[in-house]
């Protein structure tokens, strides 16, 4: 029985400058926003490093579901990648670290695992040094996962960062809350030598402190220029615009007024909050729940603080305003997004939508697979779960209704894309914003606003900057 040849990579000619980038250095970034290609860039590197006789294997680190549904699929794809063999170091339940030991030490190319798997890869000092001894080349898929460099996984992988001969990074969202996000990823690639070994330092060089008690910090004036003239020469900065044809993106903002019930108790929240910072009482926790309560109202219920997971209703001012738009929209496809545990709880016993972020890979692909074919007109998903490793829910879709939004760029920015992005069949992709009026929903649009416009004021930098190299 005959099969079908797999047809041959045609890349964009963007990509091929990414690859060429790639070959000529031993370390760079690839910033290609979702949609863009970067994962086959990355194999035709790989492909072409490995023809070359540079590297003999590639770990590769990325979020949970593109180490399951992007990165061991790829070879699938095209013809130029189908001879590379890949095995993911993830399992769980019976026998879960033997099998990944399999994975790890299996007759492969590349070895895929996820952020919190090194943990497991690294804390044992034998696991460690088989790495050290039998990788050569390194890729960080979505590195904004290690913005921070203090925290654990940071550590980890700075520990065996030395030991990787080639070392590349991707993402799309370099800077999704600003220039600090930048040293984590950096010091992967150069170990520190273009932002420095050490994160006080990167502070003291290119920011003041700022913010209630000075634990916050701002960019000196000069800061994205200096900082910029470092990383040009690491990065490729890729503009979709006039690379991909792309449905245009409008916003339709839903407003809602909180009933006088609700409005009340969100005026308590409120002040208590405020009494607190007057007070000179309130430490950054406090702040984070008390915010996190205001959003909850604003939503349509709150948590019990006594009662961990138990909720009650407040108002159904957002539920209603999504019900009218599923009515309006007449079975065309609708991707939600919701903020709460409690949004997921009341749609689904509401208006039996079928969520795409429960934990369970078989039931989320399955309902991902349905939508993406037209056979399902709306489903749901939390943003943090479906900003990434998906495709297809493009093919039909292109609304999408955001619950409240979240406060991370890098998830709002990745959702939209998940629909904006090449293959959609429509010229327009509507983002129906459902939010409550004076409220902190008001506050999050603006944030996230205005770290969008510093994001693409930063990569548009890199960008000018490289071009004059």
């Amino acid at each position: 029985m005959s099969t079908t040849p797999l047809p041959s990579w045609n890349p964009r000619s963007y990509q091929k400058e990414g690859v060429k980038l790639c070959l000529s250095q031993a370390c760079a970034g690839l910033l290609f926003p979702p949609g863009a290609g970067k994962t086959s860039t990355m194999y035709m590197v790989i492909a072409m490093l490995r023809k070359l006789g540079y590297i003999k294997k590639a770990l590769v680190i990325c979020p949970i579901r593109p180490m399951y549904s992007v990165w061991p699929l790829q070879k699938n794809t095209y013809a130029d990648f189908e001879h590379l063999k890949v095995a993911v170091a993830h399992a769980e339940g019976t026998r879960a670290s033997e099998r990944r030991d399999e994975a790890l030490r299996s007759d492969v190319d590349i070895v895929v695992i996820n952020p919190d798997g090194l943990a497991w890869l690294l804390k044992d000092p034998e696991r460690a040094e088989y790495v050290k001894r039998n990788f050569d080349m390194l890729v960080v898929d979505e590195s904004t996962k290690f913005k921070d460099g203090q925290s654990a996984r940071s550590k980890l992988l700075r520990s065996i960062v030395p030991s990787f001969k080639r070392r590349y990074i991707l993402t799309g969202s370099l800077t999704s809350k600003g220039l600090l996000d930048l040293f984590g990823q950096i010091y992967i690639l150069d170990e520190g030598q273009s932002l420095g070994r050490y994160i006080t330092k990167f502070r003291q060089e290119y920011f003041y402190p700022t913010g209630y008690g000075g634990y916050d910090w701002a960019p000196m004036p000069d800061a994205a220029v200096r900082i910029g003239a470092k990383l040009a020469p690491l990065t490729m900065r890729v503009e979709m615009e006039g690379n991909v044809d792309l449905p245009a993106l409008v916003h339709d903002d839903i407003w809602i007024d909180l009933p006088p019930p609700a409005r009340t108790l969100y005026k308590k929240m409120e002040d208590t909050l405020v009494a607190a910072v007057e007070a000179g009482e309130v430490v950054a926790a406090n702040a984070a729940v008390a915010s996190s309560k205001c959003r909850q109202i604003a939503n349509g219920c709150i948590y019990e603080s006594d009662k961990p997971g138990e909720w009650h209703s407040v108002h159904n001012g957002k539920y209603d305003a999504l019900e009218d738009l599923i009515e309006q929209l007449q079975g065309e496809p609708l991707l939600v997004t919701y903020e709460f545990g409690f949004d997921r709880d009341y749609l689904e016993k509401k208006f039996k939508i079928p969520c795409i972020s429960t934990g369970s890979s078989k039931h989320d692909a399955l309902h991902i697979d349905l939508f993406s074919k037209g056979l399902l007109p709306v489903v749901m998903g939390h943003p943090q779960s479906i900003a990434l490793g998906i495709d297809g829910l493009q093919n039909h879709c292109h609304h999408i209704a955001m619950l409240g939004v979240t406060w991370k760029l890098e998830d709002y920015q990745q959702v939209i894309m998940r629909v904006q992005r090449s293959g959609s069949k429509s010229k327009t992709v509507f983002l129906h914003r459902i939010l409550a009026r004076d409220t902190v929903d008001e506050r999050v649009i603006k944030i996230l606003d205005q770290r969008a416009v510093a994001q693409a004021d930063f990569m548009g930098l890199l960008k000018s900057i490289r071009d004059c190299l």
